[in-house]
């Protein structure tokens, strides 16, 4: 009876470190961001960016008006929450672009790139970049790492998908 208490405490142990761990896909974040003019407006967007789930590390460039994101250690970065809370902090956000882990597989007959260990999923935009990895020898569903921009869209256009990616480089990952 032990045993089978402490193979099943062991197996959810197991499942809990297993889910966490596969969270780290969203892992830099680039944003353009209106309306910074010094860095005292940065100080404050930085520190409602940093209450995002998953955001670890935050910069601000105030004279390109850019803020870049990295995830913490292990957890993905909430891309949805982005846009609101810089609106909240009294920000236009603008173009955002990310680098990502997930999938390509084919939704409804359009690709889409799943972000692993997440809900998170993007349709894809076509262009060279994803027609080559179309070609390539990575197989539907595997796993690469990706740095693309995201454009928002309108759910009833796009499938419910709130963005679409635009692939700009492809890593195939172990």
């Amino acid at each position: 009876m032990k045993t089978l208490k402490f193979l099943m405490l062991l197996a959810l142990l197991v499942s809990i470190y297993g889910v966490e761990t596969a969270l780290a896909q969203v892992e830099r974040v680039e944003m353009r961001v209106d309306g910074l003019a010094c860095p005292f407006c940065a100080y404050g967007l930085e520190k409602k960016l940093k209450e995002v789930k998953g955001v670890g590390k935050v910069t601000i460039y105030v004279d390109k008006g850019v803020a870049i994101l990295s995830s913490k250690k292990d957890l993905s970065i909430d891309i949805e929450r982005l846009e609101p809370v810089a609106k909240d902090a009294g920000f236009t956000p603008g173009s955002i672009s990310l680098t990502v882990a997930g999938a390509i597989k084919e939704k409804n007959g359009a690709p889409v790139f799943l972000v692993s260990g997440t809900d998170l999923q993007f349709m894809l935009k076509s262009n060279a970049q994803l027609e080559k990895l179309r070609a390539e020898s990575i197989p539907q569903g595997g796993t690469v790492k990706v740095t693309g921009s995201l454009t928002k869209e309108t759910p009833q256009g796009h499938h419910g998908h709130p963005y679409t990616l635009t692939i700009e480089k492809v890593e195939a990952t172990k």
